[in-house]
């Protein structure tokens, strides 16, 4: 596990990235506060084997200022600095500070801020259909039981008419000789 002022390197997520390389600025449990090479600070949930930890480096704390260099130390000479023109332009080394400067996170839009409703009103929609299927698989599984329910119906019904034929066809038999007496 890394401890404060490890330099650390984590393995990059895309392919053809280099690693990620910080310093450990703090350690809370599991979570380590990391100040990246770039700059910006993270909190991260290292997991098994994600992180590499390459010796220690030296922090410096935020109050702490850079020494001052000295013209003794400097090996070019001083320059004077040119006149400021009246449009007052950037110089290009400005302009190429101004560049590596971390970018910023930008708000959120719109759409990103609607996207948990939209999550929640689909996970709502997936329960109702849910219960529909659900409710359609008992009536599937009671549809037999209504079947054999509507056979019984129809077999009692058959032997009603059955009866019924018999008896008529008794009945016909008996006046069938009266009629023929009666003639």
């Amino acid at each position: 596990m890394a401890a404060v002022g490890d330099r650390v390197h984590v393995a990059s997520r895309k392919l053809g990235q280099p690693p990620r390389e910080g310093v450990v600025t703090k350690v809370m449990g599991r979570l380590l506060q990391v100040r990246w090479s770039t700059g910006e600070e993270s909190t991260i949930v290292p997991g098994t084997g994600s992180v590499s930890v390459g010796g220690r480096a030296r922090v410096r704390s935020r109050t702490a200022k850079a020494p001052a260099r000295s013209a003794v130390t400097t090996s070019r000479p001083a320059r004077k600095a040119p006149a400021k023109s009246a449009s007052a332009k950037k110089s290009p080394a400005k302009v190429a500070n101004a560049a590596k400067a971390p970018a910023r996170r930008a708000a959120p839009t719109a759409q990103a801020r609607k996207a948990p409703a939209k999550a929640a009103k689909a996970t709502t929609k997936v329960a109702k259909a849910t219960t529909k299927v659900a409710k359609a698989t008992t009536k599937v599984a009671k549809a037999p039981a209504k079947v054999a329910k509507a056979t019984t119906k129809v077999a009692k019904a058959t032997t009603k008419v059955a009866k019924a034929t018999t008896k008529a066809a008794k009945a016909v038999k008996k006046a069938a000789p009266a009629k023929r007496a009666a003639r």
